[in-house]
């Protein structure tokens, strides 16, 4: 089976690489281990920004997205225990909206079915990845669907198959990886009043809580708890849980009613020293694992996505090597700068929001305190989680020019 681009993975990162790459007029293959139906039941939700959206509508699929989105208008964060607060707005910032909370599952399906439409694509699901093998102008898979070996040869491989990337090995692309001692608890949660808008972002002597607007009209909700707190809170009953979840939130987003079905993820730190090699390249969770603090980490595999979207595009025009070791090099230059800044910043928050020195707790409450009176601070806070300062795909400017433009 020949094909141009071989995308090995179809969560979420692997789906929204193939949907971008749709008018490239590249061959497409996405060859997914699982049947494929894992990323659509994914119980997370995701914090998509005005540049993920406007990526998202670029390509067709904001439309049918939409409806399944809650937007955030306005952002609180503060510090358990401590004065100091501050508040972002989307109208101080001449935006529609500061993000959308969309259940990450509804998005799998809905970049699924694009991917379906795709008359250049191919997705292989139960199909796994045996060996990896560069040959001259090309690189050749041998790979397994159900009994059947088969063999698949591209001119370039993109590596999506997540975390425990196999391929990522197998390639000599290997990770650093530091572990948190944390686990996210994500649930949806019902509070005693309507979002209208806010989410809430808090930081407590165990790691960040993010409480979000959700389009069922719950919230939902991202807890970091240490490693010892999240196996006790595995056994918590209900009552317990909204309990210690009050007491962590306080009562800045109103009282906790109900706490429906809860999941626990390890967080761990994890970044590839090197995305590209001989005719390959790492994205999404292969090549990065940020804390989920500032909801960055998958904005940030939308902005890479998009960056490759267009150097592979651009090559079809020119009838380049989609492979070319220049090529490749040069956008992993350009997405360096943007994974460099995400990792150093959510790293930043995920470990000193949780020293608990008297000392250093002031700086954090001084901290937001003067936030909350410098504008120009907090435009460059909007600015920085959008990854607006940074160079940008022309797919990434093609919607959404004015909201973008003040980002």
């Amino acid at each position: 089976m020949d094909q141009d681009l071989i995308i090995a993975g179809g969560g979420l990162a692997g789906l929204m690489q193939a949907v971008l790459l749709g008018s490239s007029g590249w061959r497409i293959m996405v060859l997914e281990r699982s049947d494929g139906l894992s990323a659509l039941s994914d119980p997370r939700s995701l914090a998509l920004s005005e540049s993920t959206r406007s990526i998202l509508d670029a390509v067709g699929a904001w439309d049918a997205l939409r409806p399944e989105c809650a937007a955030v208008t306005h952002i609180d964060v503060s510090q358990r225990g401590a004065f100091g607060s501050t508040r972002l707005h989307a109208e101080d910032e001449q935006l529609p909206a500061l993000g959308y909370v969309v259940p990450a599952g509804v998005l799998a399906k809905i970049l699924r079915k694009a991917v379906d439409d795709l008359p250049n694509c191919t997705f292989m699901t139960q199909t796994s990845v045996e060996e990896v093998e560069p040959q001259g102008a090309g690189i050749a898979l041998k790979i397994q669907q159900g009994d059947t070996p088969q063999t698949a040869c591209g001119r370039l491989l993109i590596a999506a198959d997540g975390a425990r990337s196999a391929l990522r090995d197998a390639l000599g692309l290997h990770a650093e990886e530091v572990d948190y001692d944390q686990s996210a608890v994500v649930a949806e949660v019902e509070m005693d009043r309507a979002a209208e808008g806010w989410a809430y972002e808090r930081f407590t002597g165990t790691g960040p809580l993010a409480l979000l607007p959700h389009p069922s009209g719950l919230r939902a909700l991202v807890w970091a708890l240490s490693r010892k707190r999240a196996r006790e809170a595995r056994t918590w009953p209900d009552s317990k849980f909204c309990r210690e979840l009050q007491r962590a939130l306080g009562s800045r987003a109103g009282q906790v009613v109900d706490a429906g079905s809860r999941n626990f993820y390890d967080l761990t730190f994890r970044r590839v020293q090197q995305r590209v090699g001989t005719r390959c390249v790492l994205i999404g969770d292969a090549a990065y694992g940020f804390h989920p603090v500032a909801a960055q980490g998958f904005n940030l595999v939308v902005r890479d996505a998009a960056w490759l979207a267009q150097v592979l595009g651009d090559a079809k025009q020119e009838e380049a090597d989609p492979g070319a070791p220049q090529l490749l090099e040069e956008y992993a230059q350009v997405r360096d700068t943007d994974a460099r800044r995400v990792a150093g910043f959510t790293d930043l928050l995920a470990r000193g929001f949780v020293m608990q020195n008297p000392l250093i707790r002031g700086l954090r409450a001084a901290s937001l305190f003067a936030l909350e009176g410098m504008p120009q601070c907090r435009t460059r806070l909007v600015r920085f989680g959008m990854g607006a300062d940074l160079p940008r795909a022309d797919l990434a400017l093609k919607a959404g020019r004015e909201g973008s433009a003040h980002a």
